[in-house]
């Protein structure tokens, strides 16, 4: 096993509370019978009893989002199926970290008390529990890669089912970029994983303030307090300058004096990693502008 396959490791301790949470199919607007379906058809991280009513984790969360997007592009079960085989399988970590040479590797690459912080949550779990938390598959890894480093990353699936994670950040790594064109000659479908991430993260949750003061920037959580404040007296228009160049306008108050919290929208914005630069307006005269650092963290 090589560690530096699974670079999320060292901030898995960060991802707890986070990894813990349990969210319903109605909360991700999945009827009971479609997820009782695709249950017995074998697409979920694992079986349940028939008719019993499923809760989700946050990762599960977010392959069922993938599902639902997949099927509604027209791939079949059996293709889902093959996918999920390859992305969804789980290594026993817990048995890995027993190889003296894996855990050396470990705590050189983050140092000897991280390294024990991460080791004692998969000692921690019975193998059954850690299968269910599934936050070492490719999939999983991707998802927390996607929170932490706020780059966008994209997922290739093709029709036979085979997958590949098209990471912004390893645009200048020359031989993952031809391994990427080369999988991108094959018909496939191209989903933005942050879309999803940013969906399930912002579904109500009484710990998601505090989780998100830890993956946003000193910045981005000043431009979220300032516009909560701001916006309970005036209208607000946020405009974002994404790397493309593309400018997008978003407004704390819709017609119908309807009001929408600015906290939601921005952190919707920054999580699909892409802005380039965000200001908060009123009356064409800037509140606050931020850009995005070269290399987030």
């Amino acid at each position: 096993m090589e560690i530096s396959n699974y670079q999320s490791l060292p901030k898995m301790a960060e991802f707890k509370d986070l990894l813990e949470r349990r969210i319903s199919g109605h909360q991700l607007d999945i009827s009971y019978r479609k997820i009782n379906s695709w249950n017995e058809l074998g697409l979920l991280p694992y079986q349940t009893e028939i008719g019993k009513r499923r809760i989700f984790s946050f990762l599960e969360a977010c392959w069922v989002k993938l599902i639902k997007i997949l099927r509604d592009f027209g791939l079949s079960i059996r293709t889902i199926k093959r996918l999920k085989d390859s992305i969804l399988e789980v290594p026993d970590l817990k048995e890995a970290f027993k190889n003296e040479i894996v855990k050396q590797e470990l705590q050189n690459q983050v140092g000897n008390e991280q390294a024990e912080v991460v080791i004692s949550i998969f000692d921690s779990l019975d193998y059954e529990d850690y299968k269910k938390w599934f936050a070492a598959t490719l999939f999983g890894l991707t998802i927390l890669t996607c929170i932490y480093e706020r780059n966008p990353i994209y997922i290739l699936v093709t029709s036979d089912g085979n997958f590949f994670p098209v990471h912004q950040s390893k645009l200048d790594d020359s031989e993952y970029m031809e391994a990427a064109e080369d999988f991108k000659r094959q018909p496939h479908i191209c989903i933005l994983l942050n879309s999803i991430v940013a969906e399930i993260l912002l579904l109500p949750n009484k710990h998601q303030t505090k989780f998100y003061q830890k993956i946003l920037n000193k910045e981005e959580n000043e431009l979220i307090r300032i516009a909560r404040t701001h916006s309970s007296r005036k209208k607000i228009k946020i405009q974002v300058i994404n790397e493309d160049g593309e400018k997008k306008f978003y407004y704390t108050i819709l017609e119908g004096n309807q009001i929408v919290d600015p906290g939601a929208q921005l952190t919707n914005i920054i999580l699909k990693g892409n802005y380039k630069e965000i200001s908060l307006e009123h009356e064409n005269e800037i509140i606050k502008n931020i850009k995005r650092p070269e290399n987030p963290e």
